[in-house]
């Protein structure tokens, strides 16, 4: 594998807001977790 640049992406949702209500819900918001595999220190803006 080749190592890609760093490419910042910024995610927002469309307005009017969601209106999720109190749980249970039909719907929930889609979290997505990154992680690094190697040791180096992140990036200030990562922690």
């Amino acid at each position: 594998r080749q190592p890609h640049s760093e490419e910042t992406l910024r995610l927002s949702l469309p307005a009017p807001e969601l209106e999720l209500g109190t749980p249970p819900r039909l719907c929930y918001p889609l979290v997505i977790f990154l992680t690094r595999k190697d040791n180096r220190d992140p990036h200030p803006d990562e922690t």
